[in-house]
């Protein structure tokens, strides 16, 4: 195996060990590997698999950490068995690109073999219209009943049926910069609505910009949806993002209420709802912005001396709401591996690439490569490999209380037309009623 192979020696050496038993052939090439299938009784991969080539539409740009990755698994599976496999990398992070790309393919019927995208807005409908296939009984019959964690599985199944292969997961805490905060007197993580304006306020009068988010895309209206559910019980929080009805509903209001206070006391940064979720990191990494919301997808872009000064918490919350700590995110949605219908024709070498890509060193190498949490199960060795602000994270569930995240409960119409929305939400002068009359409408 060459050098630049090196970190999946563990995941094909594991690999190789655990199939042994069932001497069916995976890996190919070099002497040492020659013995081995020798000695086993193991072939070499057949003329049709040498020749079989897969298609991977990725949702991260091949120059990204993950989409890094996903090429060197690539390349570390077709070196192991023989299988061609050919990444298109197609969008940004937030994968809508390929989203739209993978299903103008469908039409046309010239869709890849395999989708690694995450569970939002348009791929929720997919499998229901037959743009990708239902995996449930490939945990059973792939052997893979026991390599997810339980909660990925309720998460990603509809009405009994696994849309795809959960890949990534995700903490989705407030960053706080501990040394900005710090100067403005500023000791600890601010916990409240009244701490939260409070810090604020002290920020400012020292220069400094308090919360940065992107109130013109998907990070602020998550932001707004947090703050809108303060006092909504979980159940009707996930009742009202199903079926709208936000101006009528007198919980949901008191929490655009609220949202409307705290953009009017100067929580938001300057000019917030024109800025995006790349802006958002921008302003906390040059150390520019005192806290950002920051999913754990991009924890490992904060640099060496803002990492050193972070803290992590939750989005403070009134004294008088439904949580009894600042919330969170958490999820197990942030990347899936779907199998299309040109890749149901492929289900032999496909099964073959999804027994590797999930096999435990492989699955590890995400922690260790991206920073990401992954929705495989894996030892505590495993797991202690994480990056610092990811352990971080990992921490999260015992300071702060979850909020509902809306994606998969958002009807498509609504989850594809938010961001307008959330910019007026952003922007001052806008009253609570228009925002809740901007949302409604998006219903109709």
């Amino acid at each position: 195996m060459g050098k630049k192979d090196g970190i999946f020696a563990g995941a094909i050496s594991a690999t190789a060990t655990s199939m042994k038993k069932s001497r069916k052939p995976l890996l190919s090439g070099g002497l040492a590997l020659v013995m081995i299938l020798g000695v086993s009784g193991w072939s070499f991969p057949s003329k049709a698999e040498k020749t079989q080539q897969l298609t991977i539409l990725s949702q991260d740009g091949a120059g990204t950490p993950r989409g890094k990755l996903i090429v060197s698994i690539a390349k570390a599976f077709t070196k192991s068995t023989g299988i061609q496999v050919k990444v298109l990398a197609n969008g940004g992070t937030g994968g809508s690109n390929a989203k739209s790309f993978y299903e103008s393919s469908v039409v046309a019927k010239k869709e890849a073999d395999l989708v690694l995208v995450n569970l939002v807005a348009e791929s929720t409908s997919w499998m229901k219209i037959k743009a990708t296939i239902p995996l449930t009984k490939y945990l059973k019959e792939w052997g893979l009943t026991k390599v997810f964690t339980p909660q990925s599985v309720v998460d990603w199944s509809v009405n009994g049926q696994l849309q795809a292969f959960p890949v990534l997961g995700f903490q989705w805490p407030v960053m706080y910069n501990m040394a900005l905060l710090e100067k403005a007197g500023i000791k600890t993580v601010p916990k409240t609505y009244d701490e939260l304006v409070a810090a604020a306020t002290k920020l400012r009068a020292i220069g400094v910009a308090p919360l940065a988010v992107g109130g013109n895309d998907w990070s602020g209206a998550k932001l707004f949806f947090q703050v809108a559910q303060d006092y909504l019980p979980q159940s009707q929080a996930i009742e009202l993002f199903q079926k709208g009805g936000y101006c009528q509903n007198p919980r949901a209001m008191k929490g655009i209420d609220l949202f409307v206070k705290m953009r009017d006391a100067g929580v938001f940064v300057d000019n917030v709802q024109g800025l995006s979720s790349d802006n958002m990191s921008a302003l906390y990494n040059a150390g520019k912005a005192a806290f950002i919301p920051q999913g754990s997808w991009a924890f490992t872009t904060v640099p060496a001396d803002i990492e050193k000064s972070t803290a992590f918490g939750g989005l403070p919350v009134p004294a008088d709401g439904v949580f009894s700590k600042p919330t969170a995110f958490q999820g197990t949605i942030g990347m899936g591996l779907w199998i299309s219908p040109n890749g149901a024709k492929k289900l032999d070498p496909i099964k073959k690439f999804v027994k590797f890509f999930f096999s435990p060193a492989v699955a590890a190498s995400w922690l260790t490569k991206t920073g990401d949490l992954v929705d495989v199960k894996l030892s505590n060795a495993q797991l202690k490999k994480a990056p610092h602000l990811l352990q971080l994270g990992m921490k999260l569930p015992a300071i702060v209380n979850y909020a509902v995240l809306p994606d998969v409960y958002l009807p498509q119409k609504v989850g594809t037309a938010i961001n307008p929305v959330s910019s007026l939400a952003f922007s001052s002068g806008t009253s609570s009623s228009q925002i809740c009359g901007a949302l409604d409408q998006l219903y109709k």
